[in-house]
């Protein structure tokens, strides 16, 4: 039997402040908030991985999101990276 697919995620960018993931449950409308844009769901989708898209849209325009600019856009920053979340 093939998975349903119960939840849906997109990128937002509330009031301008920063990039979030928003999850709907697209049976009952309830939705969620995680704190970064997700850049891949794992297979399970127990997990995501997130990147800096601002940083991202400096480096690979296309791929990143415009819009916030990116405080590290002209050096090698130390903060900047991959992150894991639990959706």
């Amino acid at each position: 039997m093939a998975a349903r697919l119960l939840e849906a995620s997109h990128p937002e960018r509330p009031r301008g402040r920063q990039y979030v993931s928003r999850v709907v449950d697209i049976e009952s409308g309830k939705s969620r908030t995680l704190p970064l844009p997700v850049y891949a769901l794992s297979p399970d989708a127990k997990w995501a991985i997130s990147t800096d898209f601002r940083r991202l849209n400096d480096t690979r325009p296309g791929y990143g999101y415009a819009g916030i600019p990116d405080p590290n856009a002209r050096r090698t920053p130390d903060d900047v990276g991959i992150w894991k979340m639990d959706p």
